[in-house]
């Protein structure tokens, strides 16, 4: 049998456990239009009664007095479209919900970031929940009162991991989720960022000058690290990117954290991770939160940030 003629089956998923005003319905021309085309079977009752109540609204003006049709003709038009177009929003599957529900979710969300900054607080970290940030133990305080640690970590896992060495990540993984508090909250973030090589480029000027004693061997490290710095600093340093996660431990208080942070380390020890390492001072911690929560540059200077 031919490729072109073998028989395509379109398998689709159902949840039994939802209740019968949740399950969905799905409709053909929707999927020229989204790539879900299911709406809800509440959704669309409630829209078809939108629909004829609108429809009952629009012909009772119409009809109770004609000689006021050419004047409300174009506004009703207008506003029609716009009820059709709220309509056809909500029908619309996004993330297990209307579309009109998420959109109102972005518009709000947009609207109050561009209050935070323009008000006197768009630079301070306590508007993203850091209340403070204790360089002496390197631990975070939040506003809800909690208390954790930021960390940069490292995975075992690429597309050369043995499955041997994939499966013990997956284990220490699962041992750790099961045995860990209840009341800690772990958060894994990714960010895609330029290559800051600065302690790099720091560590070739240092080599450079201490190679000073005008032998050949010193003339050659000098002529190296000069070569090196001159590499790193035009072609590398914040001009390629890289992928970088940070994990930020929290629980209740400090002993309750504390006890917390000894179980993710088990975890780290039996091969979790590759590799940890806390984030002790709040340059770091601005340097790494500031992109993602679009902390402002005056705020960043605040802290010490002038780039």
């Amino acid at each position: 049998m031919s490729e072109s003629k073998q028989p395509k089956f379109n398998l689709k998923t159902v949840n039994i456990l939802a209740e019968s005003k949740h399950r969905v319905l799905e409709v053909e021309m929707l999927k020229k239009i989204t790539i879900d085309g299911t709406i809800s079977t509440q959704r669309a009752f409630i829209s078809f009664g939108i629909s004829v109540l609108l429809f009952v609204v629009i012909m009772s003006l119409l009809m109770s007095d004609g000689n006021r049709i050419p004047f409300i003709f174009i506004p009703l038009l207008v506003f029609v479209i716009g009820c059709v177009i709220l309509i056809l929003n909500y029908m619309l599957s996004s993330r297990n919900k209307s579309m009109l529900n998420s959109v109102v979710i972005l518009l709000n969300d947009r609207l109050i970031e561009k209050i935070r900054r323009k008000t006197g607080r768009k630079g301070d970290l306590k508007s993203f929940g850091i209340e403070d940030f204790d360089e002496s133990t390197g631990l975070i305080h939040f506003r809800d009162n909690r208390v954790g640690r930021m960390y940069r970590v490292e995975g075992q896992l690429s597309r050369s991991t043995l499955p041997s060495v994939a499966n013990g990540v997956a284990m220490a993984r699962a041992q750790y989720l099961i045995g860990r508090s209840s009341t800690s909250n772990e958060k894994l973030i990714t960010s895609i960022r330029n290559i800051d090589l600065r302690n790099q480029l720091k560590s070739y000027i240092e080599c450079y000058e201490k190679a000073s004693s005008g032998s050949q061997d010193d003339e050659w490290r000098r002529h190296m690290s000069a070569l090196m710095f001159n590499y790193v600093d035009d072609e590398i340093d914040n001009k390629q990117i890289t992928v970088t996660q940070v994990v930020i431990l929290s629980d209740y208080d400090e002993a309750a954290f504390l006890r917390s942070e000894t179980e993710f380390f088990s975890a780290v020890n039996k091969g979790m991770y590759v590799n940890v390492q806390p984030v002790t001072t709040q340059r770091d911690l601005v340097e790494i939160v500031a992109p993602m929560l679009l902390l402002s540059k005056g705020g960043a200077k605040k802290y010490g940030i002038n780039e």
